[in-house]
Protein backbone atom coordinates (compact mmCIF):
# COMPACT_ATOMS: atom_id res chain seq x y z
CA UNK A 1 0.00 0.00 0.00
CA UNK A 2 1.17 3.00 -0.68
CA UNK A 3 2.33 5.84 2.08
CA UNK A 4 0.50 9.02 2.43
CA UNK A 5 2.92 12.05 3.01
CA UNK A 6 1.48 14.43 6.03
CA UNK A 7 2.89 17.85 5.96
CA UNK A 8 3.98 19.24 9.11
CA UNK A 9 2.95 23.11 9.69
CA UNK A 10 3.51 26.10 12.22
CA UNK A 11 2.46 28.94 12.35
CA UNK A 12 4.21 32.27 13.88
CA UNK A 13 3.50 36.31 14.40
CA UNK A 14 6.43 37.95 12.87
CA UNK A 15 5.22 41.31 13.09
CA UNK A 16 1.95 41.81 15.91
CA UNK A 17 -0.48 44.55 15.02
CA UNK A 18 1.44 47.66 14.72
CA UNK A 19 0.67 51.45 13.86
CA UNK A 20 2.39 52.91 10.55
CA UNK A 21 1.97 56.91 10.94
CA UNK A 22 0.72 58.95 8.43
CA UNK A 23 3.65 60.61 6.08
CA UNK A 24 3.13 64.05 7.87
CA UNK A 25 3.12 63.79 11.44
CA UNK A 26 5.17 60.41 12.24
CA UNK A 27 7.49 57.88 10.37
CA UNK A 28 5.51 56.38 7.26
CA UNK A 29 7.04 53.29 7.23
CA UNK A 30 7.62 49.93 8.93
CA UNK A 31 10.36 47.16 8.72
CA UNK A 32 9.62 43.58 9.92
CA UNK A 33 12.13 41.22 11.36
CA UNK A 34 13.44 39.22 9.09
CA UNK A 35 12.25 35.20 8.93
CA UNK A 36 15.12 32.67 8.76
CA UNK A 37 13.55 30.24 6.08
CA UNK A 38 17.06 28.09 5.43
CA UNK A 39 15.95 25.23 6.99
CA UNK A 40 12.16 25.22 5.89
CA UNK A 41 10.62 23.19 3.57
CA UNK A 42 8.15 26.33 2.76
CA UNK A 43 7.11 29.30 3.98
CA UNK A 44 3.58 31.42 3.33
CA UNK A 45 3.15 35.00 4.57
CA UNK A 46 0.31 36.46 5.91
CA UNK A 47 0.33 40.39 5.27
CA UNK A 48 -2.05 42.32 6.93
CA UNK A 49 -2.83 45.86 6.06
CA UNK A 50 -5.64 48.01 7.27
CA UNK A 51 -6.20 52.07 7.57
CA UNK A 52 -7.05 52.81 10.93
CA UNK A 53 -8.18 56.88 11.22
CA UNK A 54 -11.68 57.90 9.74
CA UNK A 55 -9.69 60.14 6.45
CA UNK A 56 -10.26 59.28 3.39
CA UNK A 57 -7.38 57.47 1.39
CA UNK A 58 -5.81 59.78 -1.03
CA UNK A 59 -2.46 57.60 -1.56
CA UNK A 60 -2.43 54.34 -1.27
CA UNK A 61 -0.78 52.70 1.64
CA UNK A 62 2.05 49.80 0.10
CA UNK A 63 4.64 46.74 1.20
CA UNK A 64 7.06 45.23 -0.14
CA UNK A 65 7.77 41.61 0.49
CA UNK A 66 11.88 40.73 0.11
CA UNK A 67 13.66 37.62 -0.08
CA UNK A 68 17.40 37.17 0.85
CA UNK A 69 19.44 35.95 -1.69
CA UNK A 70 22.92 35.83 0.23
CA UNK A 71 24.44 36.91 4.03
CA UNK A 72 25.06 40.79 3.64
CA UNK A 73 22.42 43.51 3.93
CA UNK A 74 22.63 44.42 -0.31
CA UNK A 75 21.20 40.98 -1.14
CA UNK A 76 17.32 41.81 -0.01
CA UNK A 77 15.38 41.55 -2.96
CA UNK A 78 12.12 42.30 -3.50
CA UNK A 79 10.26 39.17 -4.97
CA UNK A 80 6.62 40.40 -4.25
CA UNK A 81 4.43 43.95 -3.34
CA UNK A 82 0.81 45.54 -3.19
CA UNK A 83 -0.78 47.86 -1.78
CA UNK A 84 -4.55 49.24 -0.57
CA UNK A 85 -7.46 50.81 -2.42
CA UNK A 86 -8.20 54.91 -2.12
CA UNK A 87 -11.07 55.18 -0.98
CA UNK A 88 -13.65 56.69 1.72
CA UNK A 89 -13.56 55.17 5.46
CA UNK A 90 -16.60 54.04 7.33
CA UNK A 91 -16.09 53.77 11.23
CA UNK A 92 -18.35 52.84 13.49
CA UNK A 93 -18.07 52.59 17.45
CA UNK A 94 -19.03 49.54 19.24
CA UNK A 95 -21.70 49.98 21.91
CA UNK A 96 -20.94 47.50 24.23
CA UNK A 97 -17.94 45.13 23.62
CA UNK A 98 -17.72 42.17 22.06
CA UNK A 99 -16.31 38.79 23.97
CA UNK A 100 -14.16 36.33 22.57
CA UNK A 101 -15.74 33.85 21.06
CA UNK A 102 -18.89 35.90 20.19
CA UNK A 103 -19.62 36.79 16.56
CA UNK A 104 -22.17 39.90 16.59
CA UNK A 105 -21.57 43.26 18.87
CA UNK A 106 -24.06 45.90 19.69
CA UNK A 107 -23.79 49.38 17.80
CA UNK A 108 -25.62 52.77 17.58
CA UNK A 109 -24.98 53.26 14.04
CA UNK A 110 -24.21 50.41 11.24
CA UNK A 111 -23.64 53.66 8.28
CA UNK A 112 -20.95 52.33 6.10
CA UNK A 113 -20.68 48.84 7.13
CA UNK A 114 -23.47 47.75 5.39
CA UNK A 115 -21.96 45.19 2.76
CA UNK A 116 -22.40 41.23 4.11
CA UNK A 117 -19.06 40.15 2.82
CA UNK A 118 -17.18 43.49 3.54
CA UNK A 119 -13.66 42.89 4.89
CA UNK A 120 -13.31 44.99 8.57
CA UNK A 121 -11.15 45.97 11.10
CA UNK A 122 -12.04 45.67 14.52
CA UNK A 123 -9.42 48.13 16.30
CA UNK A 124 -8.26 47.73 19.85
CA UNK A 125 -7.50 51.76 20.26
CA UNK A 126 -6.13 50.79 23.22
CA UNK A 127 -3.90 47.81 22.31
CA UNK A 128 -3.51 47.50 18.43
CA UNK A 129 -1.67 44.34 18.71
CA UNK A 130 -5.41 43.19 20.16
CA UNK A 131 -7.13 44.35 17.21
CA UNK A 132 -8.41 41.86 14.13
CA UNK A 133 -9.84 41.66 10.88
CA UNK A 134 -12.92 39.79 10.56
CA UNK A 135 -15.86 40.11 7.53
CA UNK A 136 -19.30 41.47 7.55
CA UNK A 137 -21.62 38.47 7.57
CA UNK A 138 -24.99 40.34 8.23
CA UNK A 139 -26.18 43.63 10.31
CA UNK A 140 -29.28 44.95 11.80
CA UNK A 141 -29.63 48.78 10.61
CA UNK A 142 -28.01 50.37 13.53
CA UNK A 143 -28.82 47.74 15.50
CA UNK A 144 -25.92 44.93 15.53
CA UNK A 145 -23.06 43.59 13.22
CA UNK A 146 -22.42 40.19 12.77
CA UNK A 147 -19.21 38.56 11.44
CA UNK A 148 -18.17 35.39 9.79
CA UNK A 149 -15.36 34.41 12.65
CA UNK A 150 -15.39 34.74 16.41
CA UNK A 151 -13.83 37.57 18.40
CA UNK A 152 -10.12 36.64 19.44
CA UNK A 153 -10.31 38.52 22.14
CA UNK A 154 -12.57 40.92 24.32
CA UNK A 155 -13.36 44.33 23.17
CA UNK A 156 -14.40 46.92 24.45
CA UNK A 157 -17.13 49.57 23.71
CA UNK A 158 -13.40 51.84 23.00
CA UNK A 159 -13.03 49.41 20.06
CA UNK A 160 -13.76 51.01 16.81
CA UNK A 161 -15.41 48.78 13.22
CA UNK A 162 -13.35 50.43 10.64
CA UNK A 163 -14.92 49.63 6.71
CA UNK A 164 -13.03 51.79 3.88
CA UNK A 165 -14.06 50.33 0.70
CA UNK A 166 -14.95 52.14 -2.50
CA UNK A 167 -15.18 51.91 -6.18
CA UNK A 168 -11.25 51.80 -6.32
CA UNK A 169 -10.48 49.58 -3.93
CA UNK A 170 -10.20 48.23 -0.23
CA UNK A 171 -8.84 49.62 2.13
CA UNK A 172 -8.50 46.59 4.81
CA UNK A 173 -6.71 44.12 2.86
CA UNK A 174 -5.10 40.50 3.32
CA UNK A 175 -2.44 39.14 1.33
CA UNK A 176 -0.93 35.73 1.14
CA UNK A 177 2.41 35.61 -0.39
CA UNK A 178 4.47 32.64 -0.77
CA UNK A 179 8.51 32.95 -0.34
CA UNK A 180 10.34 31.57 -3.36
CA UNK A 181 12.27 28.57 -1.66
CA UNK A 182 15.34 29.31 -3.07
CA UNK A 183 15.83 32.62 -0.35
CA UNK A 184 17.62 31.96 3.28
CA UNK A 185 15.01 34.39 4.96
CA UNK A 186 12.00 37.12 4.12
CA UNK A 187 11.01 40.20 5.22
CA UNK A 188 8.06 42.74 4.94
CA UNK A 189 8.41 46.43 4.57
CA UNK A 190 5.02 48.65 5.04
CA UNK A 191 5.55 52.44 3.39
CA UNK A 192 2.23 55.39 3.84
CA UNK A 193 2.74 58.35 1.58
CA UNK A 194 -0.78 59.79 2.59
CA UNK A 195 -0.80 62.48 5.02
CA UNK A 196 -3.77 61.52 7.00
CA UNK A 197 -4.44 58.09 7.44
CA UNK A 198 -2.98 55.62 9.74
CA UNK A 199 -2.59 51.55 9.41
CA UNK A 200 -2.42 48.74 11.95
CA UNK A 201 0.21 46.56 9.94
CA UNK A 202 0.78 43.19 10.72
CA UNK A 203 2.41 39.83 8.92
CA UNK A 204 2.19 35.80 10.09
CA UNK A 205 4.16 33.18 8.72
CA UNK A 206 3.55 29.55 8.32
CA UNK A 207 5.95 26.90 7.54
CA UNK A 208 6.03 23.69 6.21
CA UNK A 209 8.77 22.30 8.34
CA UNK A 210 9.03 18.70 6.40
CA UNK A 211 7.03 15.95 5.45
CA UNK A 212 6.34 12.87 7.25
CA UNK A 213 5.03 9.47 5.69
CA UNK A 214 1.85 7.72 7.68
Amino acid sequence: MAATIELNRTTTELQAWTVLDDNASGTPFLVTPQVDISSEVACLLNINMGACTTAAIATAGQWIAYGKSGGAQDDWNEFARGNTGTVANGKVDMSAGINSGEISCSMGDTTGIETRGQKVLIYDTGTPANSMVNTLADFSNDVDLFFCFSASKDFTNTADVLCPTGSTGHGVNQWPVRVPEEYWAARVVFLNDDNDVNYLCRVQYNFITDYTSV
